[in-house]
């Protein structure tokens, strides 16, 4: 239909597309073993992620991993050093100026870990870039090396996103995010306040409030929590929950991984790949769907 205004950061994450290791967590959640030193940004990894959390708790409990905190306190599962809570700290730690730039110049394979909390913020992109400089200037990101197929690969890559969304990484390798002259999520929303934009689609979106639109737009919720997006929609499509279908889910490491379906969609409810199929046939765009196994 060429819109251009599309968006899958629905929390305002200020995340480049074009880069894939802008975005992933590099060192994959196993490789925080291989660690000796961290920073963490922007986030609480003893809420946002369990699993990843018990790694950093298992590499403290072996000894020699300082761990430093920029943002607010939270109540952790390990012992860390609370360095700052604004950007103005992650920016002394960048020019060297702050004490714990020593810990990370001194360790070999130091890493840092961004949180959605330091991105989602208006100024989130200045703070992603300050991230990368400390990790290009501690030597988080190392000379590559080749793998069996001869691609060139980091011996270490420290830079790491902590996602919170689902799939959002799928969103991101996609390109699902706005094109030539599109708005982002923010300005998808000020446009249909201000009835700059004649119709909303929320594609499984539930955590963005709609209720500020009134009747400007036309709502379209497609999903199936019910939450936000749907109280305030025009028209509502019931797909199916991930428990109800088949799919690929991209996790925070960028790796593929494949759920199943474990009972049938109650109701009218469809799967959700089926609603665009037959919204794109009505809309006389569906010549896609219908030659992709020919």
């Amino acid at each position: 239909l060429g819109a251009s205004s599309i968006d899958c950061r629905q929390d305002g994450a200020k995340l480049d597309a074009s880069c894939r290791a802008g975005y992933l967590f590099n060192s994959t959640i196993a490789g925080i073993e291989d660690a000796d030193a961290l920073l963490i940004v922007g986030s609480n990894p003893r809420w946002e992620a369990a699993v990843l959390n018990a790694r950093i708790r298992k590499r403290w409990l072996a000894g020699n991993f300082p761990i430093g905190m920029v943002g607010a306190p939270v109540s952790a599962s390990y012992d860390y050093d609370q360095l700052g809570a604004g950007p103005e700290t992650l920016s002394q730690i960048a020019d060297g100026s702050h004490a714990f730039a020593k810990v990370l110049d001194a360790a070999a394979r130091p890493m840092i870990i961004v949180g959605q909390g330091a991105l989602a913020r208006a100024d989130g992109a200045a703070v992603l870039a300050t991230a990368r400089a400390i990790a290009e200037k501690f030597g988080m990101i190392q000379p590559a090396s080749s793998d069996a197929e001869g691609n060139e690969v980091p011996t270490w890559n420290g830079f790491n996103v902590l996602h919170t969304a689902a799939s959002r990484v799928g969103g991101l390798d996609m390109g699902f995010v706005p094109g030539d002259g599109g708005r982002d999520t923010a300005g998808i929303l000020e446009g249909a306040a201000k009835g700059e934009i004649e119709l909303l689609y929320l594609l499984g979106t539930d955590e963005v409030a709609t209720s500020g639109i009134g009747d400007k737009a036309f709502v379209i919720y497609q999903g199936h929590h019910g939450d936000q997006g749907a109280h305030h929609a025009d028209v509502v499509l019931p797909g199916a929950a991930y428990t109800e279908k088949d799919g690929l889910y991209v996790n925070t490491e960028g790796r593929v991984q494949m759920g199943f379906r474990a009972v049938f969609p109650p109701g009218e409810a469809r799967e959700d790949w089926k609603i665009v199929r037959a919204l794109s046939d009505h809309l006389g765009h569906g010549l896609g769907y219908n030659t992709l196994g020919e």
